[in-house]
């Protein structure tokens, strides 16, 4: 098991609203499947939480197939040109942060907010 854990799912749905945000401002055409598989991710994560759900390895299972999913499918995504350098960052930021998440590693430590407050 990885990461995702009780205390991890507020954070981790926060991450996958803001970068929906992000997402509704690019071109809706192209970016409509990563839109449609981050915001069923964030609505699993909050279904989870209300509920009170305790299956942690079925939902970490479920999110980290959806989230190869979208790796696979935008393997460019890390790449995306945004047009403000602060939401470049946040963006590339929040990518990192689900990826840690969603990670298998026992290695490493969630970034502080204090190491990236700066991009806010």
């Amino acid at each position: 098991m990885g990461r995702l854990m009780k205390k991890n799912l507020e954070p981790l749905k926060k991450a996958l609203s803001e970068l929906s945000g992000f997402i509704q401002k690019l071109d809706q055409t192209e970016y409509s499947y990563f839109y449609r598989q981050i915001e069923r991710m964030e609505n699993n994560v909050e279904i989870c939480i209300l509920v009170r759900y305790d299956g942690w390895e079925q939902l970490e299972g479920i999110l980290l197939r959806d989230w190869n999913c979208v790796k696979q499918m935008y393997d460019d995504l890390w790449r995306m040109e945004l047009q403000d350098e602060k939401e470049k960052y946040r963006f590339l930021q929040l990518l990192l942060l689900i990826e840690w998440y969603l990670s298998n590693e026992d290695s490493g430590s969630i970034p502080e907010k204090s190491e990236y407050i700066f991009l806010n």
